[in-house]
């Protein structure tokens, strides 16, 4: 009887060493595999062509797109690095600076879907900041290797500078002016730079005034131009009577014409007060290319 039991707890006693002894090697083997299914990636941020002005500000954002389908994987850097490990594989990647109150960006699940958008209310400024960041279609992650990648972020958006002047007379009539930007491209397509046109939207514009008139600036997209959208711009202006008067200026396609460029537009403002009720006359002086977004 007393051999049975110690030949019963030997067998037990063998079992529990095998089962530890499988444990603890399967335990190394997938801290072996685990090592060895990950590689990592060191960005860092060339500003040269965004200015250090839009560099101190803002947080990016960067998506990684499995092209075998996986699912986005997203995280966040404010200091202009940032060291990353990531499955093994092929990857598209989307970079954009992420705290624009203005312009947002949906369908970031997938690569190809994500699309900019204006989030922009009629009381909002427009001109709070432009889009920028950069893509990659096929960013290769090797398991065990370190690679280091710089960045060189270009914006999405252009910068249009409205210019409006007044001569001194009109100007000692005018109180305010309001600007709207009819025939507005609403989102474009980040992973191709191709303009959703489906629909078109308006946008306010923020005017400040000058001693000779009222400037203010927005962002329209800086894509694909192949099929051209018809702009007018709105100002209505108010006197220090509290009169309102609205004008609307024809501007056809002409703020897509210089491709990848900032843009003056110059809009003279004239009060008709020949007429039996006081008009505002506009006419454009001229659009010429200008760096702007970077100021």
């Amino acid at each position: 009887m007393c051999n049975n039991n110690a030949y019963r707890w030997y067998v037990i006693a063998c079992c529990l060493l095998v089962c530890l002894l499988f444990f603890s090697c399967k335990k190394q083997a997938d801290n072996s595999s685990s090592s060895r299914q990950y590689g990592t990636v060191t960005f860092t941020i060339n500003w040269e062509s965004i200015g250090v002005e839009y560099a101190e500000q803002n947080t990016l954002c960067y998506c990684f797109y499995p092209l075998n389908n996986g699912p986005m994987i997203q995280t966040e850097s404010s200091t202009g690095t940032l060291k990353i490990a990531l499955p093994p594989g092929k990857y598209g990647l989307l970079v954009y600076n992420s705290n624009n109150n203005t312009i947002k960006l949906r369908n970031r699940s997938q690569f190809d879907h994500a699309e900019a958008y204006f989030n922009i209310k009629e009381e909002d400024d427009a001109s709070s900041s432009p889009l920028y960041g950069t893509i990659h279609h096929d960013l290769l992650v090797v398991a065990d290797k370190h690679e280091t990648i710089t960045l060189t972020p270009t914006y999405f958006t252009k910068c249009v500078l409205f210019d409006i002047k007044l001569d001194e007379k009109d100007m000692g009539k005018i109180k305010g002016c309001k600007g709207v930007l009819t025939g507005v491209t609403p989102a474009l397509h980040v992973s191709n730079r191709k303009m959703n046109r489906t629909s078109t939207t308006q946008l306010p514009i923020f005017l400040q005034k000058t001693s000779d008139g009222f400037e203010g600036k927005l962002f329209l997209w800086d894509g694909d131009t192949s099929q051209q959208v018809s702009h007018e711009l709105i100002l209505t202006f108010t006197l220090f009577d509290g009169q309102k008067m609205s004008s609307t200026l024809g501007i056809g396609p002409a703020l897509f014409d210089i491709k990848k460029q900032d843009i003056r537009m110059k809009v003279n403002a004239s009060v008709d007060s020949q007429s039996s009720a006081a008009q505002i006359q506009l006419r454009c002086d001229s659009i010429t290319p200008e760096l702007l977004s970077a100021k």
